[in-house]
């Protein structure tokens, strides 16, 4: 799913896939692949899978269950061309930091 604006997911609502977003609001259920500005998980919502972000709020009771990897202040994001599999060549540090502390 692709919206160069907002995405809302409703209390009842699910998405199951890659979802390229520059507001994403999560009421329900999200599962995939995420690049997004601005990621926003309610108190009912729920997200699973890999995210690209440059902000993101979990309200009380909202849950995610994955990655996600932030993107600084000083970068841009271009939703519509942003390549998933490229996100472990951004953001070497973290996963070898993250690495290093599982050992």
């Amino acid at each position: 799913m692709l919206s160069e604006a907002e995405i809302v997911i409703g209390p009842k609502g699910a998405i199951e896939g890659e979802v390229r977003a520059k507001h994403i609001v999560v009421n329900g259920e999200l599962k995939g692949r995420i690049v997004c500005e601005q990621m926003d998980i309610m108190s009912v919502g729920c997200v699973r899978g890999e995210l690209l972000s440059r902000h993101m709020t979990i309200e009380n009771g909202g849950r995610f269950l994955g990655r996600s990897h932030e993107v600084g202040a000083d970068a841009q994001i271009n939703i519509l061309e942003v390549q998933l599999v490229e996100i472990e060549e951004v953001v070497p540090e973290v996963i070898a930091a993250q690495t290093s502390l599982q050992k």
